[in-house]
């Protein structure tokens, strides 16, 4: 969005333990984790939205929490 918050059709730099990966938050019909298309319903896509550059997102996995940065 103009304001810099992540809507859907955003593309987001996430970091994780010194890992950039790049996502595009899109539509539950456009999903394609694989091509870094993420749902806005998923738990990720979900925590994501409305967050901005320089905020932390933790979400629980059952491998444990995961904390991302917004870059």
């Amino acid at each position: 969005s103009d304001d810099g918050r992540v809507t859907i059709g955003s593309t987001v730099k996430l970091e994780k333990e010194g890992k950039t990966t790049t996502y595009e938050i899109v539509g539950e019909v456009e999903t394609a984790p694989a091509k870094g298309r993420l749902s806005f319903k998923s738990p990720l896509g979900s925590a994501l939205m409305g967050r901005k550059a320089g905020d932390e997102v933790s979400i629980t996995t059952p491998n444990g929490t995961v904390t991302y940065t917004l870059l």
